[in-house]
Order: structure tokens, then C-alpha cells, then sequence
């Protein structure tokens, strides 16, 4: 019997215009789809962190690059094509603290690499 309600309650919402039509579900999904990319993997970094430590891992992070908390959370959260950036310093620093290298902090890597480098000086 109850089955037989929720099929009543859906059919007269459609009747009624409140559940949104395909075309709203497919826009939804598009819109999803289409989630911009981070500029860096700070982010994914600081999730894998233990919860309890988060805090303390982000406020040595800004001390640590010695910027301000909005600052940081700028980097934190930019984007792909957007023109905040890291300084290359704060970079390394930053791979020091993760103990990895500093192109695992980038989201894209670079076209050139350490070898290419060594080779143009």
C-alpha cells in the first residue's frame, strides 16, 4: 500500500510540474562533468594527512611559505588558467615538507624537465 502512494505522489508532482524534466538532469550532469581542475595538488596533499593533524599541517603550511592565511587558501583552491601562482621558493619548500619532488605539486607537469635544464645552461 505504501508503494502505491509514493507512485500516486511522483505521477501528480509530474502532473504538477515540480519534478524538473530531462533536459534539467542532463544540464545537471553537464555541469558536473565540466568541474575545473586545481592549479596544484596542495589540496590532495593536505587530505592525506590524518584528520587530527590537518589544522597544524595547514598552519605550518602558511608559516611556512610565510603568506597570509587568505593568501594561501587562494593557492589552495585556485584553478587551471587562473594567475595565482607559487613562487618557486615556496615550491620547493613545499615539496621539502611533503617529501616529494616539486613537480608532484603541479597539477600539469611542465613540458621541460631537470635533464632539459641542465642541458640549456
Amino acid at each position: 500500500m505504501f508503494y502505491i502512494w509514493i507512485i500516486v505522489a511522483f505521477f501528480v508532482a509530474h502532473i504538477w510540474g515540480i519534478l524538473p524534466s530531462k533536459s534539467t538532469k542532463v544540464t545537471l550532469f553537464m555541469n558536473k562533468s565540466n568541474k575545473k581542475e586545481r592549479k596544484f595538488k596542495l589540496q590532495e596533499m593536505l587530505n592525506n594527512t590524518p584528520y587530527v593533524n590537518r589544522k597544524q599541517v595547514r598552519n605550518d603550511l602558511v608559516s611556512l611559505m610565510e603568506v597570509s592565511e587568505s593568501t594561501f587558501d587562494r593557492i589552495l583552491y585556485a584553478v587551471q588558467g587562473e594567475k595565482q601562482d607559487i613562487s618557486s621558493t615556496n615550491l620547493v619548500r613545499l615539496a621539502c615538507y611533503f617529501d616529494v619532488r616539486p613537480e608532484e605539486l603541479l597539477q600539469t607537469t611542465p613540458d621541460f624537465t631537470i635533464g632539459k635544464l641542465d642541458l640549456v645552461k
